[in-house]
């Protein structure tokens, strides 16, 4: 009886594990934010997070200051797919050879990494990641008329 017990436990704990599995963003640094300037190298349409892979040209800290003399590749990592179809993005949303500007918080380490806030592609459309004003949450897809 006791191995039965024992059994439903485990049963219940590896259903409960996956719950789990989602990282925080708490490797972010949200005080110390970073603007990117560059051009998309990729756009990784993935789970659990999608991820654009940006060259960045012009790298900026929150008081405007330059902080990179050539060119560097940084990872921008996103929501999943499912919250991005959501706000009206496909697969094809970003193309290598776009030019864009990303704002967010970078890697606690150093690296060159950060949590997409919001950005902005040449043309002057916008796009939101952490940033959840109503506009970005979904209010900006197209008419369904």
């Amino acid at each position: 009886m006791l191995s039965r017990g024992l059994f439903s436990i485990s049963i219940c704990v590896a259903l409960l594990l996956p719950a789990f599995g989602h990282h925080s963003t708490a490797m972010f640094d949200r005080n110390n934010p970073v603007t990117l300037i560059g051009t998309v190298k990729a756009f990784e349409w993935t789970n659990p997070h999608s991820h654009l892979v940006l060259v960045a040209k012009e790298v900026r800290n929150r008081t405007g200051e330059r902080e990179n003399s050539q060119q560097e590749e940084w990872r921008v990592e996103l929501h999943s797919t499912a919250i991005l179809l959501r706000r009206g993005w496909t697969k094809t949303f970003f193309k290598p050879g776009d030019t864009i500007t990303v704002n967010g918080g970078r890697m606690l380490d150093g690296s060159k990494m950060m949590r997409l806030d919001d950005g902005v592609k040449a043309d002057g459309s916008k796009f939101y990641g952490d940033n959840f004003r109503p506009e970005a949450t979904g209010n900006n897809l197209p008419d369904q008329k």
